[in-house]
């Protein structure tokens, strides 16, 4: 029997306020990883959405459509 893989039901999208550039990671931690501005431990313990640094930073429901 094969086993179960995990579904996607969010994703991290980060918007540049100064440029508007928009981002999609697949998790937090990857989004903190790639932005030095984002620190994980302190994310994860807030409320989404949250603007730090010229960045805002949403969980979105992820669309297999």
């Amino acid at each position: 029997m094969e086993a179960k893989k995990g579904v996607r039901k969010t994703v991290i999208v980060i918007i540049n306020q100064k440029t508007q550039n928009v981002q999609c990671f697949g998790s937090l931690k990857i989004a903190c990883d790639a932005h030095s501005d984002l620190v994980y431990n302190t994310i994860v313990k807030a409320n989404l959405p949250i603007l730090i640094n010229n960045l805002k930073v949403y969980r979105v429901q992820f669309n297999k459509a």
